[in-house]
C-alpha cells in the first residue's frame, strides 16, 4: 500500500477528448427511455427490487453494466475523494 501515490484510474469516455466546449451534464439519474427501459429499471429495479435509478452514463454493453464518465465528471468525483487529475489519456 502506498497511501502518498498516485491513483490509476481507468474507465470508459462518454465524450470525445478535448472540447472546446464542455457538454451540459445530463441528470445524475436521467428518466428511462421506451417501453422496455421503463419497465427493467422503473418497475422491476426500483419498485420490485427497491433499488436506487441507474445513474447517468451506465449501459449494458457485451453483457454487463459499464459506466462511462466525461472528463468533467471525472474531475469533480475526484475533488470529492481528495484527490487531483494530473493527466487523462484517450489511449
Amino acid at each position: 500500500m502506498c497511501p502518498s501515490g498516485p491513483v490509476l484510474l481507468s474507465f470508459w469516455r462518454a465524450d470525445k477528448a478535448h472540447l472546446e466546449k464542455e457538454p451540459e451534464a445530463e441528470p445524475l439519474h436521467p428518466e428511462p427511455v421506451g417501453r422496455l427501459e421503463k419497465m427493467t429499471r422503473g418497475l422491476i429495479r426500483q419498485r420490485l427490487f427497491g433499488l436506487p435509478p441507474i445513474e447517468r452514463g451506465t449501459s449494458w454493453k457485451s453483457g454487463l453494466f459499464a459506466h462511462a464518465v466525461t472528463e468533467h465528471e471525472l474531475r469533480e468525483e475526484a475533488v470529492l475523494g481528495g484527490y487531483d487529475v494530473t493527466t487523462t489519456s484517450t489511449t
